[in-house]
C-alpha cells in the first residue's frame, strides 16, 4: 500500500518520485541482466538446453513483469488487480530464478556413498594439515 500511495502521489502531484524513479531505473538492467543470462545460456551451455523449462519461465516471467509494469504506470495504480499482477509476477521470477539457480550449481555430493567408516577419513583429507587430530 505503501508503494502504491507513493507512486499515486508522484503521479497526481509530482512529489516524492525518487521510489518510483528508482524502480524504474534498477528495474530496466535487472530485466535486461535477466535476458541476458536466459539467452547465454541457451546459447552456450548445455545443461540450459537439456532443462529448458526453468530459463524460458525466467524469460517469459521478465517479459510479463516489464508489460505488467508499463500497464500499471499507464492507468496510474487504479486497477488493483494490476498492480497485484505486478507484484505475483515478481515474487514467481524471484522464486524460478533462486530454483534456477540451486538447480544449475555443481552437485557437492560424493559419487559413491560412504560408509560408517569413511567420514572421518574424508573429512580428514579436506582439512588443512595444521588443522588435522594427531592421536
Amino acid at each position: 500500500m505503501a508503494s502504491q500511495w507513493a507512486a499515486h502521489l508522484c503521479l497526481s502531484q509530482g512529489s516524492g518520485c525518487q521510489w518510483l524513479g528508482l524502480h524504474r531505473r534498477l528495474a530496466t538492467p535487472a530485466a535486461l541482466s535477466v535476458l541476458m543470462l536466459v539467452a547465454s545460456g541457451w546459447l552456450f551451455s548445455p545443461w540450459c538446453r537439456r532443462h529448458w523449462g526453468l530459463p524460458a519461465a525466467s524469460g517469459v516471467l521478465v517479459l510479463s513483469q516489464m508489460a505488467l509494469g508499463v500497464a500499471t504506470l499507464r492507468h496510474a495504480l487504479t486497477v488493483p488487480a494490476l498492480t497485484i499482477a505486478h507484484q505475483l509476477v515478481a515474487c514467481l521470477l524471484v522464486a524460478v530464478l533462486a530454483a534456477l539457480a540451486a538447480r544449475a550449481r555443481p552437485s557437492v555430493r560424493p559419487e559413491a556413498p560412504l560408509t560408517a567408516a569413511e567420514p572421518a577419513a574424508a573429512a580428514a583429507e579436506s582439512l588443512p594439515p595444521a588443522l588435522i587430530p594427531h592421536g
